[in-house]
């Protein structure tokens, strides 16, 4: 039996109650450390984002990393645990943000990052080297544990995209699916080959709208960018294929250019879930191959039982 819970953002409270609301109970591990464990023997499997946002980075990072040591769950990397990589990586040459750093230290990545910087600290943004802080330098090690995507056998799991190509190119260099220090240059720069597909994954598809074309998105912001809903039926058109759109009938009912290549993902394909995307309102599965478990508002989890092939409604746990 597989749990699967999607992104925690430093929230432990929303850890706990999912944990709880699942059935998983606090046990002593032999080293004498807290770990949750399901009397049922159920298998955690975190779509990964466990940092960011709320304050308790740690608490949440000590808490799935046990499990994960124990046995008692799989956990694989989301966005926000490469940011944190490139971040904290010096970089060299062409792939130089423009002030050293493999991610760029402007207020809008610091502020993103900053209740993860407020645990784990950073070198001064001068001071172009591996972390000094010996718990930075330990999580981020951790990290790179973390893989990109696991196939599990009936079903599989990625933070954003399950993209065939995407997952051929990395596996082809890394079959663990595990980036190696030396890929994180080329996954900042992300513009081509094995770096392209890597953020791909963990990012999934952004396609620009049609000149002219913006919506309103959940902050208030203008838009000329859109995620796309890459497993949607249906034509491939603007309207049909957003994602995180408050209003999709705002966007052009045309097709897509950017997506006349793109492989159907047909209800045919191995069931696949991811996290992200952020969605609103009430959680819910609509797709028998693909289900995003991403939704702020309200924790959830879908609970996956021996010999089960499709993503069924009934079998989605909301707490």
């Amino acid at each position: 039996m597989f749990a699967i819970i999607p992104d925690i953002h430093a929230d432990y409270q929303r850890l706990i109650l999912t944990l709880e609301g699942l059935g998983f109970r606090r046990e002593q591990g032999s080293l004498g450390q807290e770990v949750w464990a399901h009397p049922d023997r159920w298998q955690a499997v975190f779509l990964g984002d466990f940092i960011d946002g709320g304050s308790e980075n740690a608490r949440v990072l000590d808490t799935v990393r046990a499990m994960v040591e124990a046995g008692q769950a799989r956990a694989i990397m989301g966005n926000h645990e490469l940011n944190a990589l490139l971040f904290h990586t010096p970089s060299q040459g062409a792939d130089a943000s423009g002030d050293g750093w493999l991610r760029e230290r402007n207020d809008a990545n610091k502020k993103q990052h900053q209740t993860f910087l407020d645990e784990f600290p950073a070198n001064a943004s001068s001071d172009v080297a591996p972390p000094r802080d010996a718990h930075t330098r330990e999580v981020l090690r951790w990290f790179m544990t973390l893989p990109l995507y696991i196939d599990l056998g009936p079903f599989r799991v990625v933070h954003a995209q399950w993209d065939p190509v995407a997952v051929a190119a990395v596996g082809a260099r890394r079959p663990d699916g595990l980036l190696a220090s030396q890929d994180l240059p080329e996954v900042a720069n992300c513009a081509e080959g094995f770096g392209a597909s890597a953020d791909l994954l963990l990012k999934g598809m952004e396609i620009p709208l049609p000149l002219g074309e913006t919506f309103i998105d959940f902050h208030e912001k203008p838009r000329d960018q859109m995620r796309v809903k890459w497993w949607a039926d249906g034509g491939r058109s603007y309207r049909n294929m957003a994602l995180s759109v408050p209003k999709p009938d705002v966007l052009p009912d045309t097709p897509v250019p950017e997506l006349e290549d793109l492989p159907a993902f047909g209800t045919s394909e191995k069931p696949v879930f991811v996290g992200h995307y952020k969605m609103r309102g009430h959680p819910e599965v609509d797709a028998p191959h693909a289900a995003c478990l991403d939704f702020p508002d309200t924790p959830c989890a879908y609970v996956w039982r021996p010999g089960d092939t499709r993503i069924a409604p009934e079998r989605l746990r909301i707490f």
